[in-house]
């Protein structure tokens, strides 16, 4: 389990509420749009404008579809550092302690186990590996850190830097 902590910025949140809007209008058609009275703007086969990056939603709601149905990441002792799980749940409950921040639960540790399957399924592999194991304590961290109070968070954020930098699938 995550804490989800929602800051107020406006110009994201104008991005944000622009891309839900326009992201709900391609994806489910207007009454008008079914019934022909618009035209599809989706319909017209062009490509203007539109991000290579960015995975058509058709495309990857079949491929949320796929991992759903055909892939099961197995979590195997030899795949994983289960002696890294417990030394940072150690670190983290004296660190939290001891500087007076809400201290870690064994949830967080269940939680670290199936964020690490969630990310080794969206890659669609068979087994999880280290580096999904990286991403989730990186995730984890990062959203207790922020739950914290300042004075904690920053103390917190110093004793657990080599967790918190790690590679591209994180964007904090």
């Amino acid at each position: 389990l995550c804490v989800l902590q929602d800051t107020v910025d406006p110009v994201a949140d104008e991005h944000l509420a622009n891309f839900v809007t326009s992201s709900h209008m391609r994806s489910v058609p207007t009454s008008d749009i079914a019934r022909g009275v618009v035209p599809d703007p989706d319909g017209g086969g062009g490509t203007v404008g539109v991000d290579p990056d960015i995975i058509p939603q058709d495309l990857f709601r079949k491929y949320i579809e796929y991992a759903r149905v055909n892939v099961r990441p197995v979590l195997r002792g030899s795949t994983f550092d289960q002696e890294k799980i417990a030394s940072l749940y150690v670190a983290l409950r004296r660190e939290s302690s001891s500087s007076g921040g809400v201290p870690i639960a064994v949830r967080h540790i269940e939680s670290i186990m199936r964020m690490s399957e969630a990310h080794a399924k969206m890659h669609l592999r068979e087994y999880v590996r280290d580096d999904d194991m990286d991403a989730s304590i990186t995730m984890m961290l990062h959203s207790f850190i922020m739950a914290q109070k300042f004075s904690v968070r920053r103390s917190l954020q110093r004793s657990f830097a080599k967790f918190l930098s790690s590679g591209k699938d994180i964007g904090f």
